[in-house]
């Protein structure tokens, strides 16, 4: 008797598990029947290629056809052409200057402005020096220059306070 019992709930068991099972796959096809195709939206905080008209920070372009027209060679001499910009150079002394060329974006200081090429960090320009050479970078190869005068510490670190 106790076997017939237990027999008998399990087939019932199957029977509800095999009655709900299709009645879920049924209702989970009309509810496929129904769905629009939506568009996948992906949104990225950093690296969007975008021309200075598209951007919510301030960026200044400067591309290779007017340095060559700006008729100067030094990259320092290039970049003080822009009004944000200060680029100044130490000169080789006797008290610890390293005769580097250095970018200051609104007065913050070199150490608190930000140089990359091709979107990466350029190394210090010496040993002694915590801020890259910006005269290490050859004129002639230069296809664009862009400046970003909001900071951007946000993305880079604390190195790019001034932009």
């Amino acid at each position: 008797m106790l076997n017939n019992k237990v027999s008998k709930a399990v087939r019932l068991a199957i029977a509800f598990g095999a009655v709900s099972t299709a009645a879920f796959s049924a209702s989970t096809i009309a509810a496929e029947e129904g769905l629009e195709k939506v568009e996948r939206i992906q949104v990225t905080g950093s690296r969007i290629k975008r021309t200075d008209l598209e951007t919510s920070s301030p960026v200044t372009v400067m591309t290779a056809e007017e340095i060559k027209l700006s008729g100067f060679t030094r990259v320092e001499d290039i970049l003080n052409q822009l009004p944000q910009i200060e680029a100044a150079e130490s000169s080789f002394l006797a008290n610890g200057a390293t005769g580097t060329a250095t970018v200051d974006l609104r007065g913050l200081g070199s150490n608190r402005t930000l140089v990359l090429i091709n979107g990466r960090r350029m190394q210090a320009g010496s040993i002694t020096s915590q801020v890259a050479d910006i005269n290490q970078i050859p004129s002639s190869l230069i296809k664009r220059v862009d400046v970003l005068t909001g900071g951007a510490a946000a993305i880079y670190g604390a190195d790019a306070v001034a932009g």
